[in-house]
């Protein structure tokens, strides 16, 4: 929501057209935005097009499911990615060799991606890698259905 907000006031403060994202200004973001949920927002990977709401047909957006909206539009024109590759918070090196990127999806093609880079980092790390598979229930039984279980996967 606060995105969406600072769109709105750039935007408003260049007399731009709300259609051009922060009206113009190149925006950088710091941090990683997927790490941990909002406080009382949702996280950006929601899916919040009308289709995916819950909501009611027929009732009219509030203000905040605006602002999430034009949130998650504006983050999926994100057009450059800088990847930080030296840890700066430890000098440990056994708790170094420990982490790995976590690697999250939200569709068949990040996950394959996400699997090659996987496999890549832990041989190159001369480690095998660790594969932890979910088990997904519904109503305490386990979900067997192949096509249940490849949306369930496709989910953010």
């Amino acid at each position: 929501t606060l995105l969406g907000k600072l769109n709105r006031i750039i935007c408003s403060a260049k007399h731009v057209d709300p259609q051009v994202p922060f009206g113009g200004v190149n925006v950088i973001f710091f941090g990683d935005y997927l790490q941990y949920r909002p406080v009382y927002d949702s996280p950006l990977h929601t899916d919040f097009s009308s289709s995916s709401s819950k909501k009611k047909q027929g009732k009219i957006p509030s203000e905040k499911e605006i602002q999430q909206r034009v949130s998650r539009s504006l983050i999926l024109q994100i057009n450059c990615v800088v990847k930080l590759t030296q840890q700066m918070r430890t000098e440990d090196i056994r708790y170094l060799q420990l982490l790995a990127p976590i690697l999250v999806f939200r569709n068949e093609v990040r996950t394959q991606i996400n699997n090659k880079a996987a496999i890549h980092n832990a041989t190159q790390m001369g480690h095998p890698p660790m594969i932890c598979v979910a088990q997904d229930t519904c109503k305490g039984k386990a979900i067997e259905d192949p096509i249940l279980l490849k949306k369930l996967l496709e989910l953010s």
